[in-house]
């Protein structure tokens, strides 16, 4: 595949633009059968506006261009959406143009562009059964934001599996330092580290468990999974043993929990 690369911003005749970059990684994984969406991280570092398109067919080696056939593309704000479609372990070879724009731009054609920069990706749809067969996890008691009052539970006993945060319980483990007391147990525990992009697949993170006034006073690997919409964790029992327990971002406008009901 052709590469190419397009400046023409210039100030007294010498170059003056700095091209959009991204992260994307080059290998992109969506869970086949489940409509999502793919975000595709772009910034200009002189602050221009920048848009996504497809590589047209004269600007593809020998006409070799080719388009994602299960989504659609949102050129404005560089997401690329799937509809579920396709077969399992398909791979997409993706040639995007990113385009940068002056600041306050309204009418956008590839004539007025400041630059252009290729970006080459692979869309790879996976089998994911982590994100069909979980077990949930939807207990208020298990929330971030409710003193345990009373209430003493461990996850000593947790079966090592995928869960799902739901409910009562929030949507997600917290990715910040949790209260001690909080979450129905001791030493409450949330996760370190940003949860991943669809695009990461399955990514390894540590779950801090707060006690003795220490935001990590033990921890644990879990495995984590963004379904395109929610997110999925492969717990284990905690190491230390009781009391320590995965909180969920949920808040309550209660403060205790006693015997099951709330005050």
């Amino acid at each position: 595949m052709q590469l190419e690369a397009r400046v023409n911003r210039t100030v007294n005749g010498a170059f003056n633009n700095s091209s959009p970059v991204t992260s994307l990684p080059l290998t992109v994984y969506v869970v086949k059968g489940i409509p999502s969406i793919i975000i595709i991280p772009v910034e200009d570092p002189d602050g221009d506006i920048v848009r996504c398109r497809y590589a047209s067919y004269q600007e593809c080696y020998r006409g070799m261009c080719t388009y994602f056939p299960h989504g659609v593309l949102d050129e404005g704000n560089c997401i690329l959406s799937y509809n579920g479609g396709g077969y399992l372990n398909q791979l997409f070879p993706i040639i995007l143009k990113l385009e940068d724009f002056p600041s306050g731009t309204t009418q956008f054609d590839s004539s007025n562009s400041l630059g252009s920069v290729d970006l080459q990706f692979v869309v790879h749809l996976v089998n994911s059964t982590e994100c069909r067969y979980y077990s949930v996890l939807n207990s208020r008691d298990r929330a971030q934001g409710l003193h345990r009052g009373n209430t003493l539970k461990c996850d000593n006993t947790l079966v090592k599996g995928w869960y799902r945060f739901m409910g009562d319980a929030g949507t997600a483990m917290p990715t910040s330092c949790t209260r001690e007391n909080y979450c129905g147990t001791h030493a409450s525990g949330w996760m370190q580290g940003s949860h991943p992009t669809q695009a990461e697949g399955i990514v390894n993170r540590a779950v801090c468990y707060h006690w003795s006034s220490r935001c990590c006073n033990w921890n644990n690997n879990i495995r984590v999974r963004n379904c395109g919409g929610f997110y999925v964790y492969e717990l284990v029992k905690p190491t230390a043993g009781c009391y320590l327990r995965y909180c969920g971002s949920g808040n309550s406008k209660y403060s205790f929990f006693y015997s099951g009901y709330l005050w």
